[in-house]
Formats: structure tokens, C-alpha cells, sequence
């Protein structure tokens, strides 16, 4: 299978056309990007072979390039609640770091979040069983962690990495755990914290890759930034949506952020690849505002 790298590129909105043209010649392509007055910082999906025409011509243009390690992730940033026995927490700053590595993070303050045995409502529990992956941000109290607040994460699906402040040696029915966090009352900004949330995506980006296995080892190999591409070229709706990456590549999909009661039928007829997507996938009601989720089938047996 082609090797794929992703990249983040940060530079000016006057000349990103001509690299667009470039991507498009190249057969590359646009996960996320966001306009500002004067600049434009884009997530890029391009073959590696030709990774270094890319980089020539962001060169050329005055930009620049890094990594997206976690590009193509969709990733649930939760936070017990917003009292003031909880908060302040990193959340935003972690929620943030995990932005400039690539994915697509999604806030989440439980409602009932309050005390040491928090209560995970069922909506909030479907919500982010919808991500790829969970960042379930605690405190400093290695006894409520490990024996109050891990109560909270029998509820969810997805892989689950914990953030707190204690160091410890594992977290009940988590996948990861980094500590140095921890309830701050500062920004996240020394040195020490910058390592901890590099470690943090390092522990993020290998939970993703084993769930990258599991599921890939039982789908169909198709690009997922194609089939972006195709949805939105054929449902001309898309491009009137104002929230940020109308189309959000996934790990096991997308999610397009169209209503799900009007556009479930368009998008399920969408043709790819001498087929109708409703051949290889499934579009579901996303709790999240009634938006549409396109979920691939797995493949059935021999």
C-alpha cells in the first residue's frame, strides 16, 4: 500500500493556490484548512514520493512545513466538569497541542462531572465513543484517579489515554497514561509541560496506530481523503456549511457536518470508485448536532 505522509503547513493565503495546484497535479490532498486575514495553515496528505516536491514549492512560496502525526484522527478532549473542585484543568492546552499535530479534537465537559465519582451520561458516553480516540484530562489525587474517577471510563468504546498529575504506573481501563498535568492554574507553556505534551502525542499517536491495525486489517483499502473529496465534490451543500472541516476524516470514516434526516440519501449514493458508498459504508446520526457519520463496513468473512 502507497505510503502516505501528512504535514501541516503554516504560511500565507496569497500564494497557498499555487500550491494547491501543485497537490492537485500530484494527486494529494487538503484534509483541514483554516483562513485567517493574511495566513492559511492546512493539513496535507501527499504520497511520499512526493513529499519533496511539496516541500520545494512551500519553500518557494515563503511557508512551512512539520509533521501531522495524528492527521486523520478525530479525538474526544474530556474534562470531568467545570466546577470549580475540578478546574482550572490544561484541557484547552491540550486540546490545542493535539490540534497542531493534526486531529480533529472535540471538547467535552461532563454534565454530572462533580465529585469524586463523576456520573458519565449516556449521550456524552455515545458522543465520544463516535471519536477515535478519548483524552480524559484529571487531577492531582492518585486515590481519586485510580479508584473514584476511573469509573468513568468503563463506559466508553474507544481507546482511552489518561492525563494527570501523579505519576503512576497504570490507569484502570485506560489504554495510556501521562502524567505532569494535573489540575494548573497557569497556562501549559514551560519547558517541562512542552515535553509532557509531546508525550502525550507520542502516547496518542501509538494507541491510534494499533486501532489503525485492528480496523484496517478488516476493511477495505480505500483513501479516506478520496472518498472527502469525492463527497464533497458531488453534494454541492457542503460548501455553504460554516463550521470548520464540514468533512472530518476519520480513522473508520468521516463525519460530514450536513443533517443527517436530509443528506443521509445523498451521501449514501455518492459514487466512488465504480460504486455507490452505501456499497462499503454506512451513514449514521451523529449525536453531535444531528450531523451525518459515514462508518466503513468491515468486510465479511471468507
Amino acid at each position: 500500500m502507497e505510503r502516505i505522509a501528512t504535514l501541516v503547513y503554516d504560511g500565507g493565503l496569497y500564494r497557498f493556490d499555487e500550491l494547491e495546484e501543485l497537490l492537485d497535479d500530484a494527486g494529494a490532498y487538503v484534509l483541514r484548512r483554516e483562513d485567517s486575514a493574511v495566513s492559511t495553515v492546512a493539513i496535507i496528505a501527499v504520497a511520499e514520493e512526493d513529499k519533496s516536491l511539496v516541500e520545494a514549492k512551500v519553500h518557494e512560496i515563503g511557508g512551512t512545513l512539520r509533521q501531522a502525526v495524528l492527521a486523520g484522527s478525530e479525538i474526544a478532549v474530556v474534562a470531568p466538569s467545570p466546577s470549580g473542585k475540578h478546574l482550572p484543568h490544561p484541557t484547552c492546552d491540550i486540546s490545542e497541542f493535539l490540534r497542531r499535530a493534526g486531529a480533529q479534537t472535540i471538547l467535552i465537559s461532563l454534565a454530572r462531572g462533580v465529585g469524586q465519582e463523576p456520573i458519565l451520561e449516556i449521550d456524552e458516553a455515545r458522543l465520544i465513543n463516535e471519536c477515535d480516540l478519548a483524552v480524559v484530562v484529571l487531577g492531582d489525587c492518585r486515590y481519586c484517579l485510580q479508584r473514584k474517577k476511573s469509573a468513568i471510563l468503563q463506559g466508553l468504546q474507544v481507546p482511552v489515554v489518561v492525563t494527570g498529575g501523579p505519576s503512576l504506573s497504570k490507569m484502570p481501563h485506560a489504554q495510556g497514561y501521562v502524567s505532569g498535568f494535573g489540575r494548573k492554574v497557569t497556562r501549559v507553556k514551560s519547558s517541562q509541560d512542552i515535553k509532557n505534551l509531546a508525550r502525550l502525542v507520542a502516547v496518542v499517536e501509538a494507541c491510534l496506530a494499533k486501532q489503525k491495525d485492528r480496523l484496517y486489517s478488516n476493511l477495505p483499502q480505500l483513501s479516506l481523503p478520496a472518498l472527502k473529496q469525492a463527497i464533497e465534490q458531488q453534494i454541492p451543500e457542503i460548501g455553504q456549511v460554516l463550521s470548520p472541516s464540514p468533512v472530518t476524516v476519520k480513522i473508520d470514516g468521516l463525519r460530514v457536518k450536513l443533517p443527517f434526516d436530509e443528506f443521509h440519501e445523498p451521501i449514501s449514493s455518492a459514487r466512488f470508485m465504480d460504486s455507490h458508498l452505501s456499497d462499503f459504508a454506512v451513514v449514521l446520526r451523529s449525536v453531535l448536532k444531528d450531523y451525518s457519520l459515514v462508518k466503513l463496513k468491515p468486510l465479511s468473512p471468507p
